[in-house]
């Protein structure tokens, strides 16, 4: 089967960076992702409030619910881990 050029255009071009890192640069999954964030930047990004308006609070239950699934997506679940 022949891919078309037009089925190639679907997916976004990797951009290969290399963070300095052998480990990293010799993983061209790694190497693709992101930069890393400064511990600044990723503190500023965990703490965005999410998007809430007032006047949702009077919508009717089932679209209420639509929001309160934004809401959750703001949210970092971690499991607890206990230490024996």
């Amino acid at each position: 089967m022949m891919t078309t050029k037009t089925e190639l255009q679907r997916f976004p071009v990797a951009e290969y960076k290399d963070i300095g890192l052998p480990e990293y640069t010799e993983n061209p999954l790694i190497a693709a992702l992101p930069e890393i964030l400064s511990p600044v930047d990723t503190v500023e990004k965990l703490t965005k409030r999410p998007i809430f308006h007032a006047n949702e609070v009077n919508l009717e239950g089932h679209v209420r619910v639509h929001a309160i699934a934004r809401l959750r997506r703001n949210f970092l679940f971690l499991r607890q881990r206990t230490w024996c």
